[in-house]
């Protein structure tokens, strides 16, 4: 590798360590070989490696092979070889310190005016606890929704039953009543009949949960 070139690799790396260094997100910079070249203070931080263990190491050789991972293979084939961005790819890795985690994977190749001082620039999102506080979201409104079923199926027998004989005793005795009386019994099945929609919508509202999702594009034009 001559001298420009090396200059141009350097002064790529050195533009991409002042960035990954103000990210948040653990970011990692590696070269063509996907060897690491630099990485960011808080991948040092979240992963719980030194700079001295990680600079130079074969990216699937890192932390006794604990990036090794299929999908993360397949997924940098894909920077190197056909230059293709990656946004939000899923992966769900054990780590040995660190346990069962969910990251979403971002990476691009870093521009450059030589093509020959390739460089990637992988970013790492952890939405383990993002994850965990959807899928409780997702089991707490199951849950709901099993409930709501339940109370209102079984609310819903006796109370068209109500319904049914008050409507069948106001018709019988509307003659009979005074207006005060035939007041309070209209009042009385109006009642009924809101609380009956009410528990319409509550198994609409329960079932829904069960009808798949369809979606639709919307033209904004």
């Amino acid at each position: 590798m001559d001298r420009n070139t090396v200059a141009t690799l350097q002064g790529a790396l050195g533009y991409a360590q002042s960035i990954i260094d103000t990210a948040r997100e653990p970011m990692l910079v590696l070269d063509g070989t996907l060897h690491i070249r630099t990485a960011s203070r808080a991948f040092y931080g979240v992963f719980g490696v030194s700079r001295e263990d990680t600079e130079g190491q074969f990216i699937y050789d890192l932390g006794n092979g604990q990036w090794n991972i299929p999908a993360l293979r397949i997924l940098l084939e894909g920077v190197i070889k056909e230059g293709k961005d990656v946004r939000d790819f899923e992966v769900t890795h054990d780590f040995p310190q660190l346990g069962r985690h969910v990251m979403l994977i971002n990476a691009r190749k870093i521009w450059t005016e030589e093509n020959d001082s390739l460089l990637v620039l992988l970013a790492i999102e952890d939405v383990t606890e993002r994850k965990r506080i959807h899928e409780e979201l997702v089991r707490s409104n199951e849950d709901l929704q099993r409930f709501a079923y339940v109370a209102a199926h079984d609310l819903r027998s006796p109370l068209n039953t109500a319904l049914n004989l008050s409507q069948l005793l106001a018709g019988r005795t509307e003659e009979k009543l005074d207006e005060q009386e035939r007041e309070i019994m209209r009042n009385s099945l109006a009642s009924l009949g809101r609380l009956k929609a009410l528990v319409d919508d509550i198994l609409t509202f329960s079932e829904m949960g069960d009808a798949p999702q369809q979606r639709s594009l919307i033209s904004l034009d």
